[in-house]
């Protein structure tokens, strides 16, 4: 992923942690969503890191599984082209076949 959400409504943990300790956060973020890893932490930023982790791993998981949905969509709309595709050749050939029949019929 390029990108992670960190919502509005998780300020006032931030608000609570000393400057110095938010900054430790901030960086703990990119991290753990470049990673993967807990980073280590102090114990009042490993609380506040944890509340952000929740939202990050929902996050993740809704993402892949909408990429999921996408592949599969893009699948299924490959099938029907190619089905569609099928379905208007077979027309062309029964077309083809029925103006080779009335030709017979005029000739005979």
């Amino acid at each position: 992923m390029k990108s992670f959400l960190i919502y509005k409504h998780l300020e006032p943990i931030v608000d609570q942690l000393p400057d110095k300790e938010a900054g430790k956060l901030f960086k703990a973020l990119f991290e753990y969503e470049r990673t993967q890893t807990i980073p280590k932490l102090t114990e009042i930023t490993n609380l506040a890191f944890t509340m952000f982790k929740l939202h990050l791993d929902k996050g993740r998981q809704d993402y892949e599984k909408r990429c999921e949905t996408n592949r599969n969509n893009a699948k299924r709309k490959k099938a029907i082209v190619t089905d569609g595709k099928q379905s208007q050749t077979k027309r062309a050939n029964i077309n083809k076949n029925i103006n080779i029949n009335k030709e017979w019929k005029d000739v005979g």
